[in-house]
């Protein structure tokens, strides 16, 4: 978090921003913190859910807060460079369309941030729930993590990976409530969500075999998840007056077909790498890192030549954003 900020105060300082003299007490300062501290509630929702189900592990076995906490760090790649950013984004754009009374724009708006958050988390949940074990294999099987503690690892990775467009999409959400400055019903909403995980995850670790309790709390997780992202949804259209979820529907199926196309042809890729690297004579953690790196790269570069193919519209938006000429400034 520190390294996060710093990395923010040079682009800041070049703009000219300076601290400022802390001012006397003012009624919007108040009115601002009041403001915040539920919106940091809403926001903090996923991690709370997460937080009780590394909880709930520690009652199942002693390997299993540790296979779902190195899950964790893998969806939090995704969520924290992709979600966490696009969220940040869309706070003020919808600050400035709820300004300027622009209802219509707020709707385009958020059904774009929607799409674009399809178009990047279902390629990432698919690649995740895929290649979950190579890629464990790669970043942590070393000395005391052992295959077994891989595939643990990697069996409740998939169970998060599932969950990925969910938690990107609530992501995606929540910043139109608090452009409208209600930042309350996040908060209500995410409560009952929070006791309904609880309550699913105590479900699964009574119901599921042993080795399948900690997979059955990031599936809690998802399924609560879920319910989130319907009740915002849904209070959402009724504050906006409704939500274009065809066009929602049409950019899904696009995306999945792409992606479960991406998925089929990975088998292809993965028997050309193994291959190569037996030809070219590597082993141990280089071989691993060239193999899972190959993977990552050609999945991704086919999902890309899909998405082209079937003339994807997220993918224009995303071209002209990264190569518009503001996009380097």
């Amino acid at each position: 978090g520190i390294l996060q900020a710093a990395l923010q105060v040079p682009p800041m300082w070049r703009r000219g921003f300076r601290v400022p003299r802390a001012p006397g007490p003012d009624e919007t300062v108040f009115r601002v913190l009041r403001l915040t501290i539920p919106a940091a509630l809403g926001m903090a929702i996923t991690q709370v859910n997460v937080v009780v189900d590394r909880l709930l592990a520690t009652l199942i076995a002693a390997w299993a807060p540790a296979a779902l906490y190195y899950s964790e760090r893998l969806i939090y790649l995704p969520l924290g460079i992709i979600a966490t950013a696009l969220s940040t984004v869309l706070l003020p754009a919808y600050s400035h369309q709820v300004a300027r009374a622009e209802e219509q724009d707020i709707r385009h708006t958020l059904v774009l941030s929607m799409r674009t958050m399809l178009f990047l988390m279902i390629p990432a949940a698919v690649g995740l729930g895929v290649l979950a074990r190579p890629i464990i294999e790669m970043i942590y099987q070393w000395r005391a993590f052992t295959p077994e503690s891989s595939w643990l690892t990697a069996r409740a990775l998939r169970f998060y990976a599932l969950g990925l467009v969910v938690f990107g999409l609530n992501k995606a959400l929540v910043p139109a409530f608090y452009a409208r400055q209600d930042t309350r019903t996040p908060v209500r909403l995410g409560m009952r969500v929070v006791g309904l995980n609880i309550a699913l995850n105590v479900f699964f670790v009574l119901t599921l075999p042993l080795y399948y309790k900690h997979a059955g709390l990031a599936l809690g997780t998802v399924l609560a998840e879920t319910a989130y992202l319907l009740m915002l949804s849904r209070r959402l259209s009724r504050q906006l007056g409704g939500i274009d979820w065809g066009v929602l529907r049409r950019s899904a199926l696009r995306i999945t077909t792409a992606a479960a196309g991406m998925a089929l042809l990975i088998p292809v890729i993965q028997d050309w790498l193994r291959s190569l690297v037996l030809r070219l004579e590597i082993t141990g953690k280089p071989a691993q890192l060239a193999y899972t790196l190959g993977l990552v790269v050609g999945g991704g570069t086919l999902y890309l030549l899909l998405a082209f193919l079937l003339r994807m519209p997220e993918l224009a938006v995303l071209r002209r954003a990264w190569f518009s000429p503001r996009a380097g400034r």
